[in-house]
């Protein structure tokens, strides 16, 4: 899991696997604060879908379309409104990316 310290945030976790596959999960980080927390732990991908994922010289792709607001979902936010979205790429150590 990549943890990223802001505040309050949804983030979208593409993740390679031990077995191989990449997977998303969805994400909340409760006031910038560790542990983050999958938004849904029946549904971890909840909110996505046109999920295609894929692993390529050891690069995994997450691609996905993300609804605007989910209302029966805690921390779920309405990207109606304004947000900025970050990016991060790169190797994994002990869950933050380095």
């Amino acid at each position: 899991m990549i943890i990223f310290l802001k505040g309050d945030d949804n983030v979208a976790v593409c993740q390679v696997n031990s077995d191989g596959t990449v997977s998303l999960y969805h994400y909340y980080n409760p006031g910038g604060h560790s542990p983050s927390k999958l938004l849904s732990d029946s549904n971890p991908t909840v909110g996505f879908s046109n999920i295609v994922t894929s692993l390529m010289n050891g690069v995994a792709q997450c691609s996905f379309t993300r609804q605007n607001y989910l209302p029966d979902v805690n921390n779920y936010f309405d990207i109606s409104k304004q947000y900025y979205i970050l990016t991060a790429t790169g190797p994994l150590n002990s869950s933050l990316i380095i």
